[in-house]
């Protein structure tokens, strides 16, 4: 098995002196996804490792399944999920996260049901710089204070820009058909190169979604949603081109969140996310 390392920063480049400095924790890749295990109030959970999620996010549902009470009363509000329109009920709740070395106390989104997988996201892991080895089925942390920020050698790097008042999303320029865009960069998209949310957006991407496009199924939190697969010719990552790749669109979406840029791009080089410089460093393994 080919291990692929990432490593991912926060802005702030302090040491925190209440989390480990560094720690190894378990991992499983599966559908391209990088699934852990941490607890939350002491009853373990699997869970999708995810850059694209702001924060932790699960169904009330996969809390009763570990023995949690999940909260009660008022909803938070309603959240919407990316395979479809439709908005689901949620609540916030404190909780003591712990995944190896790393503990936090933090406010979890519980959804009403959630039809995927539950999510680890930035705000759980944000103060660390991390690699992953799929060989080995682990991932070491490290604090991003401890990291000197330095180029990797033989990289093809690629600038981005941190959205953190739009939910920590990582943000990339990928020309699609020779039109530069932007698009969310996220680890949980393992669908698709790049999963549009409605099929106007697609086309407002230059990726039109042809009339005898394969339909499938396509599951969120909010549900399963009707998708359309097809190909799109050529996608570039700054010196990364690919040609004739995978694409999503959903029949009853969205406009108003940025397309995921997934897996299936990056699935061939390891990289690094460098919160520092705001570069991406991509090397072929």
């Amino acid at each position: 098995t080919s291990s692929a390392s990432q490593a991912v920063a926060a802005d702030d480049n302090a040491v925190d002196p209440k989390l480990p400095k560094e720690c190894d924790v378990r991992c499983q890749k599966e559908h391209g996804a990088i699934f852990v295990e941490p607890t939350i109030n002491g009853r373990a959970m699997r869970m999708v490792l995810d850059t694209g999620a702001p924060g932790i996010c699960v169904g009330k549902q996969q809390l009763e399944d570990i023995g949690l009470q999940p909260p009660k009363g008022k909803p938070a509000g309603a959240s919407g999920g990316s395979s479809n329109s439709e908005l689901i009920d949620f609540w916030l709740m404190p909780a003591k996260v712990k995944l190896g070395a790393i503990e936090k106390d933090m406010v979890i989104k519980v959804l009403d049901v959630n039809h995927a997988d539950p999510l680890l996201g930035q705000t759980f892991f944000k103060e660390f710089e991390y690699t992953i080895d799929q060989g080995a089925g682990t991932i070491h942390f490290r604090q991003k204070g401890l990291s000197n920020g330095g180029p990797v050698r033989n990289a093809i790097s690629v600038p981005f820009e941190f959205r953190q008042k739009a939910g920590n999303r990582i943000v990339v320029t990928v020309e699609i058909n020779g039109h530069p865009r932007p698009v969310m960069f996220d680890t949980g998209n393992s669908a698709a190169a790049i999963s549009f949310h409605s099929i106007k957006q697609a086309e407002d991407y230059h990726a039109r979604v042809p009339e005898d496009a394969e339909e499938g199924r396509s599951s969120g939190v909010s549900g399963m949603g009707i998708v359309k697969y097809y190909t799109i010719p050529h996608l570039r990552l700054g010196a990364i081109d690919m040609y004739n790749v995978r694409g999503k669109a959903n029949i009853s979406g969205h406009e108003d969140t940025l397309p995921l840029f997934g897996e299936p791009f990056w699935k061939d080089y390891q990289y690094t996310v460098d919160m520092k410089n705001k570069v991406l460093n991509f090397v072929r393994r």
